[in-house]
């Protein structure tokens, strides 16, 4: 079945949870639209199919990578963003082109986990809906930006108290990424988003997390982050 952007399939014990990213054009070679370095191209494209597992309650356990060029130097990322979520460099495999010579890159990652239980929305009463970490695309994205977020500040949000269910946001946009979660619970997005947080920006490789959260504990969830947040609406009765 499809939860959000995984595939889950249910086991004895729990469910498989699997999810993948996709980065094209972005990279050293001649006909890129954008230049990066190899490696941060391959752990930003890992961060976010990782994130995606992590989000749902899965704890990864392999990840797969496939690259149009300089395999060693994205999979060097790649694997730098998998001991970030406790992987070790042999739970990764990967691929790459050896038939041709391409002019662009282009990258594929699949991070495949294990979850108990799936960490999923759910309806109830007094439920805020918050962003953190701040929407940014293209040449706006840096590895080490503070305000973005990162798989560590993902954990620490999962972990608070009061948090419901936290989803990466992605090229759709904070507000799209709301509305997923409310229909995920039943429930319905209303968004009240504050001064300086655009619901339709482009969060690109899931540079910031939507997180529904008793509203209570708002703050809570927005320190345990650590970065730029705020509260852009709540989930109400349909």
């Amino acid at each position: 079945m499809r939860v959000r952007g995984a595939a889950v399939a249910r086991l004895a014990a729990g469910h498989l949870v699997t999810a993948c990213d996709a980065l094209g054009a972005i990279g050293a070679m001649p006909g890129d639209a954008l230049a990066a370095p190899w490696p941060v191209v391959g752990r930003f494209t890992a961060r976010v199919a990782l994130m995606e597992i992590l989000a749902l309650g899965a704890e990864p356990r392999l990840l797969a990578v496939t690259a149009s060029v300089a395999a060693e130097d994205i999979l060097a990322g790649a694997a730098a963003e998998a001991a970030t979520a406790g992987l070790a460099s042999d739970a990764i495999a990967w691929s790459s082109e050896r038939n041709t010579e391409p002019v662009q890159t282009a990258v594929g990652v699949t991070a495949v986990g294990i979850a108990e239980r799936l960490r999923l929305a759910r309806p109830g009463g007094g439920l805020a809906v918050l962003a953190l970490g701040r929407p940014k695309v293209g040449r706006a994205v840096r590895l080490h930006d503070p305000e973005i977020a990162d798989l560590p500040a993902l954990r620490r949000v999962l972990a608070c108290p009061g948090v419901v269910a936290v989803t990466p946001a992605g090229s759709g946009g904070l507000a799209a990424r709301g509305d997923a979660l409310a229909r995920e619970a039943g429930m319905r997005f209303q968004g009240d988003f504050p001064p300086g947080w655009d619901g339709a920006a482009s969060a690109g490789p899931a540079t910031a997390l939507v997180c529904v959260a008793a509203a209570a504990e708002a703050g809570a969830a927005g320190a345990a982050f650590g970065g730029p947040w705020a509260v852009i609406g709540a989930l109400v009765a349909r």
